[in-house]
């Protein structure tokens, strides 16, 4: 039905209720058309957040391809993007009495801005209000298919918890890209590892326990009393005696009764035995962990397998190995015999993971093997040794400087000693009486020390001659240097002849 426009002089009834249909029609028609964006964005799953989910200073977190309508309780007199490849906004709809467009014309009442992210990345939403004031700014991080995290953090589980939060609400499969930056003093971690074997048999004689000690002691004990219990060791060094004696005479006689003092020595010689071991027990508990070993390994009782020391980054895998490769012939085709290679000695593996300044989270793989020739087995005429193989596979979480203990790795082995008479200890049924066989079980303990730190790198100008030891030395005349050292009058700082400083 067209419509032109006609004047309404000189009109009859009819014409002008023809010409007011005409106009009610051309008015419903119009009516869709101008909510039309607003319905069909509706219609594609636009998240309406609303005013109080997005207040001015938050950040915005919308995925791109997907539309969002923001709510404002005042009409917006301008609106800028900072960057206009990331984010899209248009002044989607006004109440009457507000404008339209990205300026708003005159009047107030409630907007609604319709975003679209356009692209990946970050960028700022600023709107200034109708009615004054100051300008209301949302941060808006746009994320594509993928979940993306740019922070800077103080630790490991704070990390953690920014990432739980980011992947709350996200579909599950969603991949994430981790820019996160976590600030530590320093990325790199140095490992001081100590493998000691403990000879258990020797150390039972002699009373030393590995795990027994106290907070203390560091973890070692001498003796099976405590130093406190030697003030309670008390000797009686007085005692009481009885006599009798014949003085009468004439056949009779009486009996005089008396009292003493009985000196005893062999109680005073243990009581002295007793407080010798347990002030060395004492000395030896005090001692720390590095002098206790040095004890034990000077007297027989551990042995020094490996010292390494290891540098890493946080994440990142280090290894040791001090010990060689073993050749094993194996089958292979049309009859051959091919070599394999099989490591053994002292193995190690760790990874560390610095959580915070002062936390690092370890990672440790010890492995200890030697060659058993008495289990070995013979391929085409060729012994093959075996394997004897300690490994553990632990991780724990300490400060930096801490030293921990891994321990349980037992191994037992027993040897037999036959001592005989030369000759007569040959002869076959009578030597049985001319020697003597003996059977000594020995049981020994491999113990990992870790001592986890962190370091850093020195300055390209630091002077390393003077950290050096040995690397600075100074001759000078003997007799004019070491007369004043003697004396006591030579200055501390002054070089002596002979010694590196």
């Amino acid at each position: 039905m067209k419509c032109k426009n006609i004047s309404t002089a000189g009109a009859t009834p009819l014409q002008r209720a023809v010409w007011t249909l005409c106009g009610s029609m051309a008015l419903l028609a119009l009516t869709p058309a101008v909510s039309a964006p607003a319905d069909t964005a509706a219609g594609q799953g636009m998240a309406n957040p609303g005013a109080g989910d997005m207040l001015p200073g938050e950040s915005l977190q919308l995925v791109a391809g997907r539309q969002h309508l923001m709510a404002l309780a005042d009409a917006p007199v301008r609106i800028a993007v900072g960057d206009p490849n990331v984010l899209d906004v248009k002044l989607l709809r006004a109440t009457p009495g507000s404008g339209s467009g990205a300026s708003a014309g005159s009047g107030s009442g409630g907007t609604e801005l319709l975003l679209t992210p356009k692209a990946q990345g970050s960028t700022s939403l600023v709107v200034w209000p109708r009615k004054g004031g100051v300008p209301q700014r949302w941060e808006v991080q746009v994320r594509g298919q993928h979940l993306l995290l740019e922070k800077r953090l103080a630790s490991v589980p704070e990390h953690a918890q920014a990432v739980a939060e980011l992947r709350l609400g996200a579909p599950a499969q969603t991949p994430l890209v981790d820019n996160a930056q976590i600030d530590v003093r320093s990325n790199t971690v140095q490992v001081d590892v100590q493998v000691v074997e403990f000879k258990k048999s020797a150390m039972k004689r002699v009373g030393v326990n590995i795990y027994s000690g106290g907070r203390n002691n560091q973890g070692f004990s001498f003796g099976s009393f405590s130093p406190g219990v030697v003030g309670s060791i008390s000797t009686n060094t007085s005692g009481t005696g009885t006599g009798t004696g014949n003085t009468g005479s004439g056949g009779t006689g009486s009996g005089n009764t008396g009292s003493g003092s009985v000196s005893n020595n062999t109680s005073s010689a243990i009581a002295s035995a007793m407080s010798l071991v347990m002030t060395f027990g004492k000395a030896f508990s005090g001692a720390g962990i590095v002098t206790q070993l040095s004890i034990l390994e000077g007297n027989g009782m551990a042995r020094v397998l490996a010292r390494p020391t290891l540098l890493a980054q946080t994440g990142q895998n280090a290894s040791f190995l001090a010990g060689g490769e073993l050749p094993i012939p194996v089958p292979a085709r049309d009859g051959n015999i091919a070599i394999q290679y099989k490591e053994f000695g002292i193995k190690l593996q760790l990874t560390p993971t610095i959580l915070s300044d002062e936390r690092i989270a370890l990672k440790v793989s010890p492995e200890a093997s030697d060659l058993d020739f008495n289990s070995g087995v013979t391929i085409s005429g060729v012994t093959v040794p075996a394997i004897r193989t300690r490994r553990a596979d632990t991780s724990v979480e300490l400060a930096d400087g801490e030293s921990f203990v891994i321990g349980g790795l037992v191994s037992r082995a027993t040897t037999s000693n036959v001592s005989k008479v030369p000759v007569l200890g040959d002869l076959p049924i009578l030597g049985t009486f001319f020697k003597n066989l003996n059977y000594t079980q020995e049981e020994t303990e491999l113990v990992i020390i870790v001592t986890p730190r962190l370091v850093h790198p020195l300055p390209a100008s630091t002077n390393l001659e003077a950290l050096l030891p040995g690397a600075r030395s100074e001759q000078r005349n003997a007799g004019k240097v070491w007369l004043p050292y003697l004396a006591g009058g030579m200055n501390q700082d002054t070089a002596v002849p002979g010694f590196s400083y």
